[in-house]
């Protein structure tokens, strides 16, 4: 049995662009039409300093 999966990315231009509303809204929408979905969402980690001693 082939399984074939399908991706689909939300992008934005700024942080307040509403990428999380209109995601969640997708998953939504497919999750009742039986079509399952695995939201994810990346962190961003470029502020952040590790203190390696």
């Amino acid at each position: 049995m082939q399984s074939t999966t399908k991706a689909l990315m939300v992008q934005g231009t700024t942080s307040d662009a509403g990428k999380s509303v209109l995601a969640a809204g997708l998953c939504r929408v497919l999750a009742r039409k039986n079509i399952k979905v695995a939201p994810f969402k990346s962190q961003n980690m470029a502020g952040i300093r590790q203190n390696y001693q």
